[in-house]
């Protein structure tokens, strides 16, 4: 197993649209009519970029792999990778009215699964924050254990359970979980809210379990800008988030002093590309 390590831009060695003006296309496609879901974008741009860079160059993504989405959602995501000239099923088994009405704005509706062929499989599936909303993971691992064809990869992006604000907010005894409490008592499903997060060694631990090597790591940071928090914020008709002072300033020194520390297991994402045993 490697860890991941920068190199070359993505789009230098590709001959595709630029990834930020296919962004703002899928801002522009979505603002109008769903703007809480084009400020989604925004707030979560960095984790898909990471995703894009690290799977281009551990080389799983090649345009001549079927890949599937798994859990896709609102498949944001997908649209991304498909503008970039790759073969992508978006799939999304609990996909809604609201999920598809993102995928008709997208223009991909044509290409969005909710149910799969038995025996179907594809040389790269992506768990692009799913795993995290388990409560119960054996099911839907085996079910993604045999979409993976033999000598297949996978690929998990998920938050990192020991990142600096988890160990601050702990620390400061404001929770020991990382679900918030109110999260937890409000919620009506086991889809919307994080049931369980990773630590490295955990999620290279939980692929090797259900019969994948894993070839690469990396803990990145893809905490988004102030600007693109306050833009979500503003689209649920919540105030904007101050600049910290006091307590919140510290805390936020004290947070990047640990992540320049510990820079390879206190940023907040973790990607894992595994290989089918």
């Amino acid at each position: 197993m490697k860890r991941y390590q920068e190199g070359a831009l993505f789009l230098e060695n590709h001959d595709t649209m630029n990834l930020k003006d296919i962004k703002k296309s899928a801002f522009d496609k979505l603002v109008t009519e769903k703007p809480d879901t084009a400020a989604m974008l925004m707030k979560n741009w960095k984790r898909y970029e990471a995703c894009i860079q690290f799977l281009s160059r551990t080389d799983a993504l090649k345009k001549d792999r079927r890949i599937l989405d798994y859990g896709c959602g609102h498949p944001v995501f997908a649209f991304l990778l498909i503008e970039l000239g790759f073969e992508v099923v978006p799939y999304e088994p609990f996909a809604e009215k609201d999920e598809m009405r993102t995928a008709e704005l997208l223009g991909i509706q044509d290409k969005v699964r909710t149910t799969l062929n038995a025996g179907e499989v594809y040389d790269l599936v992506l768990m692009i924050d799913v795993i995290e909303h388990l409560s119960i993971i054996k099911p839907v691992m085996m079910d993604v254990m045999s979409k993976v064809a033999v000598n297949g990869d996978l690929f998990i992006s998920t938050p990192n359970v020991l990142r600096a604000e988890m160990w601050l907010s702990f620390v400061s005894r404001q929770t020991g979980h990382p679900q918030l409490l109110e999260h937890f008592l409000n919620s009506d499903n086991n889809y919307t809210h994080h049931q369980r997060e990773f630590t490295m060694k955990e999620l290279v631990r939980t692929a090797t379990h259900f019969g994948f090597k894993t070839v690469s790591t990396a803990c990145k940071d893809t905490r988004p800008d102030l600007k693109d928090l306050n833009k979500l914020r503003e689209v649920k008709g919540m105030p904007p988030k101050p600049l910290r002072t006091g307590y919140g300033l510290i805390k936020g020194v004290l947070q990047r002093f640990l992540i320049f520390l510990f820079p390879g297991r206190m940023n907040n994402n973790l990607l894992l590309l595994a290989k089918k045993l």
